[in-house]
């Protein structure tokens, strides 16, 4: 390293290159590892995992392999007992090699993977050590997103690891084990969590996100405290609500008066939304109306159910189908909007429909008054 090569001008440039490639850089040049620690490391997507860490696109995984063992290799003791002969017993061909397990450490972005093996080592040990590498001793660690996948799993850390983050994702566990590796300061934008338990719904950290989102979590067991939730933006993944869990969340949101910019998206099948805006219209009331501007598709071509909250906003429900990059899915919206927000006039579609409605509704009257004064 020259003299011109100063701390200072290192700083600037090392703090912002991309985590594996300065973790590729570091374990090349001795020179650079004392520096390293010293200065923040970031991360756009850190995910741990079982013996797993993964830095943006690339995982690196301790596991289980396998090596071939050759006959007369005498450095792995004894071959196994089920390749060993006993009295009587004959064996075509020689000796025959055989294979044994072995940790490995296989690094791999997409396709294909590198992978490097370590003899008498237990893949555990092997996860452990690589922590230690990447991020014991460091002064700062901060991370866009924090994610965790798999069930039953035990993240192999070193002592006194913290990450700083905006976005933490649990996405098979309930999240708050995961805190004690996340600094205190940090404040949560996001949050995507399992529950499975109803005390993770009253968890300060859950009640403050400001986007919330619950993925593969059967929440119609904990609707009491679901439709308490102040969050700002609610997003349910799975469709496992039924009729009667939205009809009580909107008897919630009225009663109490969720405030103007609440938004909630919860997973429904398309093919039931009709049922459930009848019901909707019988519970409350309400106008159909259109957004022009809307960006998804209406499931039903009579637009959003508009239900009146108070004199300044209405609760606007709709049923929608958003395009995906390679799917559709399809959903319930739920939001507080300000009067002023609505459109002026009802769908002239609808105005046509109620007036024959209407009108059908009279001759059917006059017909049973006229059959009567025959009888």
């Amino acid at each position: 390293m020259t003299s011109e090569f100063t701390y200072p001008s290192l700083r600037c440039i090392w703090e912002y290159m991309e985590s594996n490639r300065r973790i590729h850089i570091t374990s090349r040049s001795p020179q650079l590892r004392s520096v390293d620690k010293s200065i923040p490391f970031h991360i756009n997507c850190l995910q741990l995992d079982d013996n797993a860490i993964k830095i943006n696109d690339i995982e690196y995984k301790a596991h289980w392999g396998s090596e071939i063992v050759n006959p007369g290799d005498f450095n792995y003791g004894e071959r196994p007992q089920e390749k060993q002969l006993t009295p009587g017993d004959i064996q075509a061909d020689g000796e025959l090699s055989w294979y044994r397990d072995v940790a490995q450490l296989s690094i791999k972005r997409n396709e294909p993977s590198f992978w490097r093996q370590f003899p008498n080592a237990q893949p555990y040990a092997v996860a452990k050590r690589l922590a230690n590498l990447f991020f014991e001793g460091r002064c700062k660690i901060v991370t866009k997103t924090l994610q965790t996948r798999e069930r039953e799993k035990i993240l192999r850390l070193p002592v006194g690891f913290k990450v700083h983050t905006n976005v933490i994702r649990s996405l098979y566990s309930d999240f708050p084990y995961i805190l004690p590796i996340v600094e205190l300061g940090s404040e949560l934008t996001v949050l995507e969590t399992y529950v499975s338990k109803e005390e993770t719904l009253d968890h300060p950290q859950l009640r403050n996100a400001k986007r919330l989102v619950f993925d593969g979590t059967k929440v119609s067991l904990f609707m009491d405290k679901v439709v308490t939730l102040t969050n700002k933006y609610v997003i349910i993944a799975d469709a496992t609500l039924s009729e009667n869990d939205i009809i009580r969340l909107v008897r919630y949101w009225i009663d109490n008066e969720k405030p103007i910019g609440t938004f909630w998206e919860i997973a429904w099948e398309e093919g039931k939304y009709g049922s459930l805006q009848t019901k909707l219209k019988e519970e409350f009331g309400g106008n159909l109306v259109q957004f022009e501007d809307s960006v998804d598709k209406c499931i039903l071509p009579d637009g959003h159910l508009a239900i009146p909250i108070d004199s300044e906003s209405n609760l606007v429900i709709g049923g929608l189908i958003r395009e995906m990059p390679t799917f559709e899915i399809s959903l319930i919206r739920i939001q507080s909007m300000p009067i002023h927000l609505m459109p002026i006039k009802p769908n002239k579609v609808i105005q046509i429909n109620s007036c024959i409605v209407s009108i059908m509704n009279y001759v059917r009257k006059v017909l049973e008054i006229w059959n009567w004064v025959k009888i």
